[in-house]
């Protein structure tokens, strides 16, 4: 199966350099919530199938829809048909999640945020980039843990410098390094959420890319 971001035109990748910005460092609206955004992903969902729209079936009870600028996917049973949801942007190089939204009566229960990154990253073989986070819930957390413990790997980068920056966490100690409630200085990390293989050496690859830039002087876009 294709990358989800190969499917962009290429109309819309003007310089290598651009797609990294764009994939790796442009803000995003938020990361892994920590609000209800249940009653949002639901609408968005039933608004696109109203549209004419067909959910695709990824496996059973997971299903996606992929437009030209925007994804969705989410868990669902004949009984519930909505039960976890997470609506992502497609980037050149990545998926950046917009916000996840969990119906309130599976608090607790499975399935996890974590479960759908995981099925997201295997089925679309593509990295999801998540924004940095200055006070991170216990919640989100434990997603992040959740996500180590089920074979996924986070890469971590400065935006400011994130060539010479990245850093690849595999274990939970490496992990807590990274986040402290209330520290502003984390704000400036940024988290991309890879798989070991493919994935992991291509994302590699182009941080490594962006690391001669700078070795050259180059700046990020210009």
């Amino acid at each position: 199966m294709n990358k989800l971001f190969e499917l962009v035109s290429e109309s819309t990748n003007p310089t290598s350099r651009d797609d990294f910005w764009e994939s790796w460092l442009l803000e995003m609206p938020m990361g892994i919530p920590t609000q209800d955004f249940y009653p949002n992903i639901v609408s968005n969902i039933k608004e696109r199938i109203a549209n004419g729209m067909k959910p695709e079936l990824v496996k059973p009870d997971l299903y996606r829809m992929v437009g030209s600028q925007v994804v969705h996917y989410w868990f669902g049973t004949s009984e519930n048909p909505i039960t976890l949801g997470s609506e992502l942007t497609r980037r050149p190089q990545a998926l950046t999640v917009n916000f996840t939204g969990k119906n309130r009566e599976l608090k607790n229960k499975p399935p996890y945020a974590s479960d759908l990154y995981l099925e997201i990253l295997v089925s679309s073989h593509t990295p999801i980039r998540l924004m940095s986070d200055t006070a991170l819930s216990d919640e989100g957390l434990k997603i992040w843990k959740r996500l180590l413990l089920g074979g996924c790997k986070i890469l971590v980068y400065d935006r400011e410098n994130p060539g010479q920056s990245r850093e690849l966490i595999k274990n939970l100690d490496d992990l807590q390094r990274y986040f402290s409630h209330g520290e502003p200085d984390f704000k400036r990390y940024q988290y991309a959420l890879v798989l070991h293989g493919e994935m992991q050496a291509e994302s590699i690859g182009i941080f490594n890319t962006r690391r001669y830039r700078e070795l050259a002087g180059l700046s990020l876009r210009d």
